[in-house]
């Protein structure tokens, strides 16, 4: 089966617009995970547009990366949204285990230096660890993954609590430079 034709959850697949498939190139050593598509990812098919997308491309241009040098995806590939509404939800454990064929087939593809998960959901799916409030800014060495795992909060938390998240996340960016530049030296 390929991902264009994926119906394992029924929900997902009666409320998509489409399945938002990986960008980027599998030649790098860096990858990004995130939890889930939003509406614009929804729409265009593309990982982290929208008003998240642009807090995402300020991350990578602080970063000195571009979305054609590194890989982004999410743990699932069609939008969560609650029942007879179009309000985000958290994907469920069956929707993350169905997807999980997909996202484990991109990781041994690109074989990163580096994941750097992006959430609560995305934590849990790649570390096993719960509370990415608990977690973020931390360098995880993965045996499973054979890389670094760098949590980190979701651009799109940002947009819902700028005053607690954006001081959060500019500390995790500091470090996440440095563990970048000391993993290509």
């Amino acid at each position: 089966m390929k991902l264009s034709d994926c119906k394992l959850c029924p929900m997902l697949v009666s409320t998509r617009s489409r399945i938002v498939s990986a960008t980027g190139t599998f030649k790098t050593d860096i990858m990004f995970i995130g939890d889930a598509p939003g509406k614009e990812d929804d729409k265009e098919g593309v990982p982290f547009v929208g008003r998240a997308g642009k807090v995402f491309n300020r991350i990578l241009e602080y970063l000195g990366l571009s979305r054609e040098t590194v890989f982004i995806t999410y743990v699932i590939k069609c939008k969560p949204m609650e029942p007879n509404s179009k309000k985000n939800r958290q994907p469920t454990p069956q929707e993350m285990l169905n997807c999980s064929k997909w996202l484990e087939l991109e990781i041994k593809k690109v074989k990163p230096k580096l994941i750097v998960v992006m959430g609560s959901v995305a934590l849990e799916k790649i570390t096993g660890l719960r509370y990415i409030m608990r977690h973020h800014g931390r360098a995880i060495k993965s045996e499973r993954h054979k890389c670094y795992i760098f949590p980190s909060l979701s651009p799109a938390a940002t947009l819902y609590d700028p005053t607690g998240t954006n001081e959060m996340l500019k500390v995790d960016l500091k470090k996440l430079k440095r563990l970048i530049k000391w993993l290509r030296s």
